[in-house]
């Protein structure tokens, strides 16, 4: 399923063990990894985006201070939330309003599943998306829709959000700090290095 990046203390503390972060592939890709201000922005020193860099599983793995992991995720989150108009966004089902009013979260459009193309890192996304049918589907649809917080499509109701990039990982990065801050508080380093 890709690789994870794994942030975790040279001891086997009880509460590093219990707080440590999970953070999936698209992390690793586009925090980690810096994809997603590789190209336009300059804001991390060619130092700090070697630390940030994690490991690979087959390396031997070298202990980090966390103090200085922690500095870079502040910097990283402080970016992320002033450029968070600038970066890519995503438009998804707001599955927690759905869920609330007991709605199908499942997409259909005259009776077809789809899915939505609404990564605007990957797909044109502006103001307009792509609804398609899943591949098991034998029906072709293929829709450009306006956002909107509600639509509908036949009777059904959709309830959609729009997500920046700070939205979708404010919350791992500040697992992240907080992890370091535990860290420093303890007086142990971490690992930080992905595996598959």
């Amino acid at each position: 399923m890709g690789y994870q990046v794994i942030l975790n203390s040279q001891n086997s503390i009880p509460e590093l063990i219990d707080t440590a972060p999970f953070l999936g592939s698209d992390f690793e890709y586009e925090i980690a990894c810096g994809s997603l201000w590789s190209n336009n922005y300059n804001f991390l020193s060619k130092e700090e985006k070697n630390f940030l860099f994690p490991q690979d599983q087959d390396e031997e793995k070298k202990l980090i201070d966390p103090f200085i992991l922690k500095l870079i995720f502040e910097k990283i989150l402080f970016f992320l939330e002033q450029e968070s108009d600038n970066l890519p966004f995503e438009i998804e089902i707001d599955f927690e309003r759905m869920n609330t009013e007991n709605l199908d979260t499942d997409l259909y459009i005259d009776g077809v599943r789809c899915w939505i193309q609404g990564n605007s890192s990957y797909y044109q996304v502006v103001p307009k998306f792509k609804i398609l049918n899943l591949p098991i589907e034998n029906t072709i649809i293929e829709k450009w829709v306006n956002f909107k917080e509600e639509i509908y499509f036949g009777k059904n109701k959709y309830y959609l959000r729009k997500t920046s990039r700070f939205e979708r990982y404010k919350d791992q990065i500040f697992q992240i700090i907080n992890y370091c801050k535990m860290a420093i508080n303890l007086k142990v380093k971490v690992y930080w290095y992905r595996e598959d």
